[in-house]
Order: structure tokens, then sequence, then C-alpha cells
């Protein structure tokens, strides 16, 4: 590991532990997924399409969303920053609708990657197609180990575009240290930003505990 390079920990990827500020945002998920019957505590799996189906959870949602990009962000979001959110080859269409609007509330650029974009070929397709030397937020309603994420990021060095930060609504606890590894290696294969930002709001342990 090169001297002064970023390193993914408990203390960086769960960014502003201990102000009120997160705490707050933390609590008005967990009441949203409460609310809304969002978590299934035998299989420890959150369905956060409960959260913008109906108009009042998706305007609280989509207020979430933009608080959480600002927090993590400060002053280093600008109208050059792309927010990215992936469109993966399950049912579920995550965290899309409410990230597009964020996206738009926020002065930002939005951008998709579908899996299965191109049916022909069966490979990913971005939409709309990536200008060249772009940085992004990718943000993620669910991740276990961050293999969409490495998915993602693989397709992104076509249009060299760099990683300004990678942030996810809820973690399954189970796929933590992995996906640690997996955003420390993306970070060690030059794919980020020196100033990149990963951030977790609330993982699967900490629902069970609250609900």
């Amino acid at each position: 590991m090169e001297e002064g390079k970023l390193m993914v920990t408990n203390l960086t990827f769960r960014t502003g532990d201990e102000t009120p500020e997160w705490e707050a945002l933390r609590t008005a998920l967990y009441q949203l997924i409460r609310q809304y019957e969002a978590f299934d505590p035998e299989r420890r799996w959150v369905n956060l399409d409960h959260l913008w189906h109906a108009s009042g959870a998706f305007k609280s949602y989509t207020r979430l969303l933009i608080k959480y990009v600002r927090l993590v962000m400060g002053d280093s979001l600008s109208p050059d920053v792309v927010i990215l959110a992936a469109d993966t080859s399950r049912s579920s269409f995550g965290i899309l609708p409410a990230a597009a609007v964020a996206a738009y509330e926020l002065g930002c650029d939005f951008t998709i990657w579908k899996e299965l974009g191109d049916l022909t070929w069966g490979i990913p397709r971005f939409f709309p197609e990536p200008e060249p030397g772009k940085t992004c937020i990718i943000l993620q309603d669910i991740v276990r180990w961050g293999t969409t994420v490495l998915k993602v990021a693989a397709d992104l060095e076509d249009y060299d575009w760099s990683l300004l930060a990678y942030m996810a609504v809820v973690q399954v606890s189970e796929g933590e240290e992995r996906l640690q590894a997996t955003l420390q290696e993306l970070i060690d294969t030059g794919r980020t930003t020196a100033d990149f930002r990963p951030s977790v709001l609330l993982t699967t342990d900490e629902l069970a505990e609250r609900l």
C-alpha cells in the first residue's frame, strides 16, 4: 500500500458516524422502512421498492437521498458530477426512481448502468452514453459484496470516468468485509479520485436491532 493512499476501514466506510446529522438521517431511514414494512426480519432483507411506489414514501425517500448525498459530498458536489445508479438483472427497480429525482434536485446529470442493456449480446450499457472524462457518484439501494460496483467501474474505464463517491442505503451485514475489500480494490487500481468517499447508511443487523 502506497503511503498516504486511502484505506477503506470502518471509520471511512461509515462516514460521520458520530454526528447528529448522520444519526438523524439514519433514524429517518429506519422510520421509513418500518412505516412501509420494507424489512423482512426473518430473511434479514430490505425491499426498498416499498419506499417509492407510494407518493408519500417516495417524497420522503427522495429527500433522504438528497440529504445523504449532501452530507457525504459537502462542498465537493458540483454540476459536473454525474449521479449514476445501476439497474441489475434482478426484478426490483431499486433506487432508480428516487435517484433520478434526487439528481435533478441536486443539479447533477443522471446516468443509468443497465446490466442487460444490450439484449442482443447480453451485455451492459449506459443510458445515456457517457461523455468521456467525468467523475461520478454511484448510488445503490442494497449492497452485499459489491459485485455490481465492480462491474460498473470496469465498464466506466472505457470512458475514463473516476468514482468520486460510493453510497449505499442498506448494507447486508454479512458482506461488509468483502465490500470493503472490493472498494479498496477500486482505490488500489486507480478507478477512484484521491478523495474517494465510501458510505453506508444502515446495515441489516442495525435494522434488526431497531425493529
